[in-house]
């Protein structure tokens, strides 16, 4: 077995004396970062992982795409507000997409030993009301405008207005093109 020169044997140790030095301290910092006096008052540490029966009760699908034969889902957790989407066969941040039944619209998913099918979320459509001006037709800019709204949007435009007149006579706006050479 070689050995390191004796002038090399003492930045080895060190070398390895620091390694250990490191993992020993990153290993304490974090099970300090809960007591952190820098961390705000009242301040815990993160929360264990939810169980995965849990983790498949908060979702729902919410989208499905099949190109080539290949068919992907869109899982969305309802208490984050977080969607992804997953590859049926493939595996992403411990869940799996087992199967999908066209017939049903649902997904078989497993996290860890639990499955479940997810069926595709009901839509829910609801009519915006529509503003109608005296002659019958759609106020479209005023729909749901209050006063002090419709103020500002007037004194915008007139804004946008004067700044085109302002570019246009210092030569910094040109004119459209139209498509035909002049």
């Amino acid at each position: 077995m070689k050995r390191f020169p004796p002038s090399h044997r003492g930045t080895v140790f060190a070398f390895v004396a620091g390694l250990v030095l490191v993992g020993a301290t990153f290993g304490e910092a974090r099970a300090d970062a809960a007591s952190s006096p820098f961390l705000p008052p009242g301040t815990e540490a993160a929360p264990a992982a939810a169980p995965a029966t849990g983790r498949l009760e908060r979702l729902e699908l919410s989208g499905v795409m099949t190109l080539g034969g290949r068919v992907e889902v869109c899982l969305a957790d309802r208490d984050s507000g977080r969607s992804f989407w997953l590859v049926v066969g493939e595996s992403r941040d411990g869940l799996r997409a087992e199967d999908y039944d066209l017939e049903t619209d649902a997904v078989l998913v497993r996290a860890g030993d639990a499955t479940r099918w997810i069926r595709m979320r009901e839509a829910s459509i609801q009519n915006a009301p529509v503003w109608y001006l005296s002659d019958g037709s759609v106020d479209w800019l005023h729909m749901q405008m209050t006063d002090e709204e419709k103020v500002q949007e007037a004194s915008m435009m007139m804004w946008d207005i004067l700044e085109i007149g302002r570019l246009k006579r210092a030569g910094k706006l040109g004119r459209r093109s139209t498509g035909s050479s002049p």
